[in-house]
């Protein structure tokens, strides 16, 4: 019921997430509810390959672990074992993991050390997520992919939307 969609969702503040797409697959869909203090929501789904979790041990990462580990097996690979800076390593993960999902909870979130890191920042915040959606449209899996608010510059008077003109002000936003 979901395959050969790529998702991508935004977070804005501690409650709010946005969805770029209308359709968003039942486990995906149960995670952000539950994580988002709907704790009795509940939907009935059969999960036959694993999800495959990148960024299990940041904020975001630790909370969908936890959150999805009652729905299917979640497969997260270590830091050493996944390099983001090699785009080979990723779809080796990809391809030997055979997910049913891909969710990238990963991110260079060092927003000030950013400024000076330039080139890693980029490789993890923009190149490597480019990696991971060109694999999982090739193996026709879903992708769910987080991105920040810091992609905006803060002077609006109202909630951003996904349709906003972004203006980062720093290396992290236009990463």
């Amino acid at each position: 019921p979901y395959h050969g969609m790529i998702l991508i969702l935004t977070l804005f503040g501690p409650n709010r997430i946005r969805c770029f797409q209308k359709k968003i697959c039942a486990v995906c869909l149960c995670a952000i509810f539950r994580t988002q203090n709907y704790p009795h929501f509940r939907l009935n789904i059969v999960v036959d390959a694993p999800i495959l979790l990148f960024g299990s041990t940041g904020q975001l990462g630790r909370e969908l672990r936890q959150k999805l580990a009652g729905f299917a097996d979640v497969v997260v690979p270590e830091r050493k074992t996944v390099d983001f800076l090699n785009s080979e390593s990723l779809k080796t993960v990809v391809r030997e993991t055979a997910p049913s999902l891909i969710i990238n909870a990963a991110a260079y979130t060092a927003v000030d050390m950013a400024e000076e890191d330039e080139g890693r920042a980029i490789a993890v915040n923009a190149t490597a997520p480019g990696i991971l959606a060109a694999e999982a449209e090739h193996q026709d899996i879903p992708l769910i992919h987080f991105s920040t608010d810091f992609v905006f510059d803060g002077r609006a008077d109202r909630p951003y939307l996904e349709t906003d003109e972004v203006n980062p002000l720093n290396v992290y936003g236009r990463t």
